[in-house]
């Protein structure tokens, strides 16, 4: 468990030291007469103040609170005077952190409905939990789910949530009306547009999207969001709304840089371009064949030194012209498609080889205590062995969660421990997590 923990954390270091704006702290500001941005360059978060408590929303990274902190105090403010704390998507890089702003603050924690379960499990039951960049974090409790509209009010201010999914099932735009120097602005809020690379838009047999309708609620996000008044356009990242390059024409300009409703409607349209073209493009693609229905050509035989290594029970078939790998649990009659290119056909299948002749280390020699890593439905085993005065990891079983009719074997790494195990696993977590993507699990 020690050593699932420290590597979960250095996982999301890794990820924090890719972007650098995420953590870097960024002097805090205002916005309008009661919102203030308490974010790094990159993440964002704001502080909005009522005359009965304030509001936070975002708490970005598992470190960033302390960041935030600072800039709320900074700005005059005390941290124990958060009432309502907001998200807008349950991602790792804007809730990560709850746990603590929660535990601190004492703050009420309000969330979207369909958002609300992958917060109290730390991330784990995200609809693409485990690929690339979906991390987990620390679950929060969720002390209200919110549905589309419902206002959220404390003192003065009133915040309505909008269900603008896709990106998450319960991805949130906040809308509500300020001030600027007394003068009515209202203000947008967006929680998320985009799909990731691993998203399927399109439902197919073989190839399920990646959530029931998500297709549709991108088209629905894209079409209510050019409704919203937007005067002040903000964002979850501050790149949606150029925070950095407005916030170097404050000096001249003042407040009304962030007035932008141009920007606000040529990012939603610049968004919808971007997937319109990616579900077409998917949509174009051929249909993988049903597990179920593949059947090997006549005389087409199954990778013999998998066979041999498995002792019969696991044939891996290279079906080339379809683009394929196929693997057959003979014992447990089941298959299993993988759909990748053909250059990770032999990257693939030695997979399978060095995880089979490992893993006869691993029944023969003493082993060290191990840990499990569960990255979205497919669960890892890692073990450390001695053999020769030698020190080896050796992940020596995947299979899909909850066991059912694919059965996942191959094992795509093994090495010697010669380099710090930390950094090591972190590489090959993005390894894993890119198979797992290229073979839709």
């Amino acid at each position: 468990m020690l050593r699932s923990l420290l590597f979960l954390s250095l996982l999301a270091s890794a990820w924090a030291a890719e972007n650098p704006d995420w953590t870097t702290p960024l002097e805090p500001f205002q916005i309008a007469d009661n919102l203030y941005y308490v974010g790094s360059r990159d993440l964002a978060s704001y502080l909005v103040t009522t005359s009965e408590g304030n509001i936070l929303i975002n708490a970005n990274l598992e470190s960033s609170p302390p960041l935030i902190r600072a800039s709320v105090e900074k700005l005059g403010f005390r941290w124990n005077e958060i009432k309502i704390f907001l998200n807008s998507q349950a991602h790792f890089d804007h809730v990560a952190g709850a746990a603590q702003v929660l535990r601190e603050t004492g703050a009420q924690d309000l969330v979207m409905a369909e958002d609300a379960e992958v917060m109290r499990s730390g991330g784990k039951s995200d609809f693409a939990a485990g690929s690339d960049g979906i991390l987990t974090y620390p679950p929060a409790p969720v002390n209200r789910e919110l549905h589309d509209g419902e206002v959220v009010k404390l003192g003065d201010m009133a915040l309505t949530a909008h269900k603008t999914a896709g990106h998450t099932r319960g991805c949130t735009t906040w809308t509500w009306p300020t001030t600027v120097r007394g003068q009515k602005r209202n203000v947008v809020l967006v929680g998320g547009l985009m799909y990731l690379p691993q998203y399927r838009l399109v439902d197919r047999p073989g190839q399920p999207a990646s959530y029931p309708g998500i297709a549709d609620d991108f088209r629905r996000t894209f079409a209510e969001m050019p409704g919203y008044p937007c005067d002040i356009f903000l964002g979850a990242h501050g790149m949606y709304f150029d925070m950095l390059a407005k916030l170097q024409r404050v000096p001249a300009e003042g407040q009304r840089v962030w007035i932008d409703p141009d920007g606000y409607q040529k990012l939603l349209e610049k968004s919808k371009r971007a997937f319109e073209a990616e579900l077409s493009r998917q949509a174009s693609q051929p249909a993988a064949a049903p597990v179920r229905d593949w059947q090997p050509s006549p005389g087409q035989k199954p990778h013999e030194r998998v066979s041999d290594l498995f002792g019969g029970r696991i044939s891996l078939y290279i079906d080339l012209p379809d683009n394929h790998l196929i693997v057959v649990d003979q014992v447990n009659r089941t298959r299993t498609i993988i759909d990748v290119p053909r250059p990770e056909h032999a990257k693939l299948t030695e997979a399978y080889l060095r995880a089979v002749e490992h893993a006869k280390i691993v029944t023969a020699e003493e082993k060290d205590e191990g840990f499990t890593l569960t990255l979205g439905k497919v669960e890892l085993v890692f073990t450390v062995i001695r053999k020769d005065n030698r020190s080896w990891v050796v992940i020596h079983f995947a299979r899909l969660q909850p066991p059912g009719p694919k059965t996942f074997f191959a094992v795509p790494q093994v090495w010697e421990e010669t380099d710090p195990e930390a950094a090591r696993l972190v590489e090959i977590k993005h390894y894993f997590e890119q198979l797992w993507v290229k073979a839709g699990l």
